[in-house]
């Protein structure tokens, strides 16, 4: 019985923080992919065409 509730007892704190920690985790994903994505766009067609520009 009490291995039993020791397992639960985890699985119900886990639970709550997980979902906030993924939420937020998937809002700095969009932030960054926002921000960075243009910026290796730019960076990768400036590698590959050195004659032009960066910005």
């Amino acid at each position: 019985m009490s291995l039993k509730e020791i397992p639960s007892n985890n699985n119900s704190p886990e639970a709550m923080p997980q979902p906030s920690i993924i939420a937020i985790s998937k809002t700095l994903s969009k932030l960054n992919l926002d921000s960075i994505v243009p910026f290796f766009n730019k960076f990768f067609y400036h590698v590959t065409h050195h004659c032009y520009p960066l910005f």
